[in-house]
């Protein structure tokens, strides 16, 4: 059921109608509504009021049983969608959404889940990540830490893990660099325990196509009990170094493996 104070339809020609007020309010919400649902609301209500440029969201609701709450700013300025503190909170998530999405970004975004089998079923475990994406949205620049304990999503899951990507890829952005540990990462049947990643360099955007140009370049991997289908990796170490710019000195590299078994 809802009811809507700005006429049939609010959302229309938002442009001739400086106000707009809608309100809506649920029992028993499944999704998907055919077949077996996944995801249930017993109840909630859902208002959006002011102007296309400054619409304020507030919603609260029950998830699985369980408290769920949203606030925030919303604004539809021509080719961008601004978000203004929009905050999600229960059911084991913590959600919040600031910035600038059109052709330019300015975004930045945290979230912190503990246990979020009500929003998604079958998940466990925690999973915090926060970032900011900013620059052309073709070509953005950012930051971003995830980081993850006794985590399983769908076929995937991870008993720890932590990533940190940083750079961008335009001209004067910073050097790209990328550096995950992890400790018995798993999707479908395949799995890799103790595996480190380390990676540092720099990707543009030049004459049509993307580049990897640094002054230096490292490479590192590192791990243990490797599995990828059928093949079979009980250790392996793996390390390159060099430039990749014209004259400097050429990669080197370094691999050593034991107990492979391929198929």
């Amino acid at each position: 059921q809802g009811q809507q104070d700005a006429g049939k339809d609010p959302l229309k020609g938002l442009d001739r109608q400086p106000a707009i007020k809608a309100v809506a309010q649920w029992d028993n919400l499944v999704w998907p509504l055919d077949g077996q649902p996944e995801w249930r609301s017993q109840r909630g209500k859902l208002s959006v009021t002011g102007t296309r440029e400054a619409l304020q969201v507030a919603g609260e609701g029950l998830l699985e049983g369980q408290r769920v709450t949203l606030d925030g700013g919303l604004g539809f300025p021509a080719e961008r969608i601004e978000l203004r503190g929009v905050r999600a909170q229960g059911a084991g998530l913590k959600l919040q959404l600031d910035g600038v999405f059109g052709p330019q970004l300015d975004l930045t975004w945290a979230v912190q889940g503990d246990a979020l089998g009500a929003w998604f079923p079958g998940a466990r475990g925690q999973l915090q990540s926060q970032g900011r994406l900013k620059g052309p949205r073709n070509r953005p620049s950012g930051e971003a830490q995830l980081s993850a304990r006794d985590f399983k999503l769908g076929d995937a899951s991870a008993q720890a893990l932590a990533l940190q990507v940083r750079g961008g890829f335009t001209p004067g952005a910073p050097p790209l660099e990328v550096r995950m540990t992890a400790h018995e990462l798993r999707y479908t049947d395949n799995a890799a325990r103790d595996l480190k990643l380390g990676f540092t360099g720099g990707v543009v955007f030049r004459d049509g196509r993307w580049r990897l140009e640094s002054a230096t370049a490292e490479l590192k991997l590192s791990g243990q009990g490797l599995r990828y289908g059928d093949n079979v990796l009980d250790a392996i170490e793996a390390e390159a170094q060099g430039g990749l710019l014209p004259g400097s000195p050429p990669v080197t590299g370094r691999i050593v493996a034991q107990g492979l078994h391929l198929i």
